[in-house]
């Protein structure tokens, strides 16, 4: 069976379609849509509250951010980040092909992350602002050239961003990050050492604040956000700082 929605009212039904389908188990491939799905169905047969009651989270004064999405919505974000109160720092995708070049690329943007954070901004570490950026071209271009699997290049760049994440955490003693793309999110999460996270509130569909769990003192209790690229309204950055 394959499904698909328009709405509000077909989210419902489609989540019902999947819940009542016979008493053995079922095996669902899907987004997160399909917990949407449930949750709605849920909610409109009485078995969940229609309200979420999280944790409560207070506005911080300091917040990092990185995103390896190129999606148009996150390129909004981070436009409307940067006016209100994020300083974007572009980080050169190219230095991903070669391992010494990365290193000194990841330095770099550490050192400019922790000076916005001294003179009060929010860093907000990208890629590229969407699919038209030049350097996205660029970045392509150069793994031609190269000649090395853009997968593996891919992932050694969410890992970069996953070590500047860590680093500010641990050298400037931030409690709450945003983590910007699906697979940048699954690489960069990794570097952080984290082991388990807790849902603690909503932020826009699909995409909690979080509260990490680790035996690491440094991350654990850390709030984060994780996003795919083409979730969030335009102020999903400024949201999940001033989230309370």
């Amino acid at each position: 069976m394959s499904l698909d929605v328009l709405d509000t009212e077909t989210l419902r039904e489609a989540g019902r379609l999947m819940w009542t389908r016979g008493a053995a188990p079922q095996f669902v491939v899907g987004s997160q849509g399909v917990e949407q799905a449930f949750v709605a169905h849920w909610r409109a047969a009485g078995l969940l509250s229609s309200s979420f009651a999280g944790a409560a989270s207070a506005r911080v004064e300091r917040i990092a951010a990185v995103s390896g999405s190129v999606s148009p919505i996150t390129a909004v974000q981070i436009q409307h980040a940067t006016a209100h109160g994020f300083e974007s720092i572009p980080m050169d995708a190219r230095a991903a092909i070669h391992e010494d070049s990365l290193a000194a690329e990841v330095e770099r943007v550490i050192g400019m992350a922790r000076s916005a954070l001294d003179r009060g901004r929010d860093p907000l570490v990208f890629t590229a602002t969407g699919p038209d950026d030049p350097r996205v071209a660029a970045f392509r271009e150069a793994v031609r050239v190269d000649g090395a699997p853009m997968s593996a290049i891919n992932d050694r760049l969410g890992a970069a961003l996953g070590d500047i994440l860590n680093a500010l955490v641990r050298q400037c003693g931030l409690r709450r990050v945003v983590i910007s793309g699906g697979d940048t999110s699954s690489h960069a999460t990794s570097r952080l050492g984290i082991d388990a996270l807790t849902a603690v509130a909503p932020l826009s569909p699909g995409v909690p604040l979080c509260r990490a769990h680790s035996p690491d003192p440094a991350i654990d209790g850390l709030e984060i956000a994780l996003k795919g690229g083409q979730t969030g309204a335009p102020d999903f950055f400024t949201a999940v700082r001033d989230k309370h």
